[in-house]
């Protein structure tokens, strides 16, 4: 019964927005505004959230277009799988299924990141930028928003909540000052209201008849404008006595709510609403009302009896009720309830600790807009190996600038069963000392001298796609080289993603298989396995090394006289897909390697721990964000981190944990 709620749901959340997009597609006049995009942004729970918790397993945002109120995108977060949860609990593999849980961070955040998915799909659907967002003030979601585009994104408020903050505001006040009655709250309210109406798109206007407004009910009335039609005897028909306030401490706590607001008048000018999604809003809480209740007093208050049906039906229900009630009522249900119970509060709390504040009431009034996000553990990509392969197998060989993984390329040679191919490449980059010790390569300005003689040499984006071409003609292509993980695949594919011909490389090499293992493993007891220790070794002779035709031909010797087959080759091969993203993850924990300079200046960390902590995706302000947030035991707690193999995210290790937090407590 519990599958089938979940799927009628989601087919019937499916069916009414789908409904309502089909009517409202995206809009021309909406994108040919010429300063950009305006939309209206709001996100609905299905669970109603207390004001200490939210919690709700499921949750939908819709983008609308500003001038026609039109749906523009919209998406479905959920939690919940039965059929994935009923799998797991005896620990067996759910059957196939379109699976609808695709959110695993708390409800809080489920505002602010579909704001910025949402935005982006917008962005990329009309080629035009999404300038400006009206929403509510209870999500932090702007800063996500920005980080998604890459560029500024102004935010309008919209009024109704914002005039509904300050009544919530005066209502907690309430307890303090007994002077805040519901007419006097709602004369508040009024004057705000007035004071945002009467200046629409007026930002200073605004910010000064907001401050206006506290003095007004104390008597003093210098500031006000035109609306106010006080006088020494004037009397006030919402405030008690018809007499002005008083008091210092009444004073000082209502500035701070009305300054508040002042600050914000430039969100507030607009005069903006998101009274549109909310509409759209109650046809999806139509479809699980969070809000309604079917009571047996329905027929009642109809003026209608039940008939023979429904009281059948009744009776039915009220079996299962008690039946249900029975099993609840036994011990190990009820452990396992509250198990379950403390798992999920457990977990919650963990995700919104691990997120910040993402979802609190004003929290956007409260100049809270940065929204920083301690990210999930990073997992190192694997590399996949090919299994079985059928194309040409082409022993290659690069000469570079240095050893660094940004060098340059200054020649290019490979071979294969049809062809060779040859060619050199201008340098981009200064030749080391040491480089041209060891290959004879130099430059003067762009000419490249071998051995002090100049050489022909193209430019890098000609020789790149001549190589391209060269490999197309023998497609698919596995390349071999020697030390080919460690060195020249990595600056093959780095020099190759410079240029526009890297994506017709990567649709004719399949990949790449490493000769340095593959040889230790098949032969024994040798000093060193440097290609040319392995030329003599096998043919019993010496060649002209870091040459790289020379090494190309010398490693196809090699590999003919090892008799190295298809098989082996495979076996120490790997995909060009996931080296490549192998390599761009190398790439952005180097990165994040140098955020952590100060903690390797100062000794408070090894290179190994600061490599580990880059690794899982941290960098050093996500260290002062969990100090800021939770002191010594919130940066405890990230290092301790369970990985998926119960490793901790970094160390566990008690004096590299202290050794580290003595930065931020000295």
């Amino acid at each position: 019964m519990g599958k089938c709620y979940v799927k009628y749901i989601f087919q019937k959340w499916h069916k009414s927005i789908t409904k309502v997009q089909n009517d409202k597609s995206i809009p021309q006049e909406e994108a040919a505004t010429p300063e950009g995009l305006k939309a209206k942004y709001d996100m609905c729970w299905q669970k109603r959230g207390s004001g200490r918790s939210y919690n709700s397993p499921s949750g939908i945002g819709s983008i609308l277009g500003q001038h026609t109120g039109k749906v523009m995108g919209f998406k479905v977060c959920s939690t919940l799988c039965r059929i994935c949860d009923t799998a797991s609990t005896p620990g067996k593999e759910p059957n196939p299924h379109d699976c609808p849980r695709n959110w695993e961070k708390s409800a809080k955040a489920m505002e602010a990141d579909t704001a910025a998915r949402l935005s982006k799909i917008l962005e990329e659907t009309t080629g035009i930028q999404v300038d400006t967002l009206i929403m509510d003030d209870d999500a932090s979601t702007l800063s996500k928003v920005k980080q998604a585009l890459g560029h500024d994104v102004d935010k309008w408020s919209d009024i109704n909540h914002s005039t509904k903050s300050v009544s919530n505001a005066l209502y907690t006040l309430q307890k303090k000052h007994k002077v805040f009655s519901k007419d006097v709250i709602g004369y508040f309210k009024r004057c705000l209201s007035y004071a945002v109406n009467q200046n629409k798109n007026e930002t200073e206007h605004l910010r000064q008849n907001i401050l206006a407004i506290v003095p007004h009910f104390f008597g003093i009335h210098e500031n006000c404008g035109s609306w106010c039609r006080a006088s020494e005897n004037h009397k006030y028909k919402s405030l008690p006595n018809g007499k002005c306030l008083s008091g210092d401490d009444l004073y000082k706590d209502l500035c701070i709510i009305f300054k508040t607001m002042a600050n914000n008048a430039h969100k507030l000018a607009p005069c903006s609403s998101t009274k549109e999604v909310e509409s759209l809003h109650n046809i999806y809480g139509s479809k699980a009302p969070k809000r309604i209740c079917y009571s047996s007093k329905v027929n009642t208050k109809a003026g209608l009896s039940p008939n023979k049906v429904t009281v059948k039906h009744a009776r039915e229900l009220q079996t299962e009720r008690n039946r249900q009630l029975a099993y609840s009522g036994k011990p190990d249900v009820k452990r396992r309830k509250i198990d379950h119970t403390l798992n999920k509060t457990v977990k919650q709390a963990t995700l919104e600790k691990k997120e910040g504040d993402t979802y609190k009431t004003d929290i956007c009034l409260q100049n809270i807009s940065e929204c920083m996000e301690i990210p999930y553990i990073k997992y190192k990509p694997e590399l996949d190996k090919i299994e079985f392969f059928e194309g040409t197998v082409v022993v290659f060989d690069l000469e570079t600038s240095s050893l660094n993984d940004d060098c340059c390329i200054l020649q290019i040679a490979a071979k294969s069963t049809k062809s060779n191919f040859n060619t050199y490449v201008q340098p981009t980059k200064p030749i080391s000392a040491a480089t041209t010790a060891v290959t004879g390569l130099s430059s003067g300005g762009s000419i490249l001298y071998y051995n002090g003689n100049p050489v022909s040499a193209s430019i890098p984006e000609a020789a790149f796609q001549s190589f391209v071409l060269w490999l197309d003609t023998q497609s698919p292509v596995l390349l071999v080289a020697h030390n080919c993980k460690t060195f020249d695949a990595k600056r093959l594919i780095f020099n190759f993603s410079q240029y526009s011909c890297f994506k017709a490389f990567q649709e004719c090499v399949i990949g790449f298989s490493d000769t340095l293992p593959l040889l230790i493993k098949n032969i024994y007891s040798l000093d060193s396995y440097t290609q040319e220790s392995l030329h003599k070794h096998l043919l019993e002779n010496d060649y002209i090394a870091h040459n790289a035709i020379n090494d190309v031909l010398s490693l196809e010797s090699i590999k003919n006289k090892s008799e190295v087959g298809a098989t082996l080759i495979c076996k120490y091969s790997f995909t060009t897909q996931s080296f490549i993203k192998q390599s761009n993850f190398s790439l952005e924990t180097k990165k994040k390697i140098t955020t952590f300079d100060n903690l390797k200046n100062g000794k408070f960390a090894s290179s190994g721990i600061i490599h580990r902590m880059a690794e899982s995706g941290l960098q050093f302000s996500h260290l002062m964000f969990a100090y800021e947030r939770n002191g010594s035991e919130g940066v405890k707690s990230l290092l301790l981190e369970k990985r998926l193999d119960e490793k901790p995210r970094v160390t566990k290790n008690k004096s590299v944990i202290d050794k580290l937090l003595k930065y931020f407590t000295t």
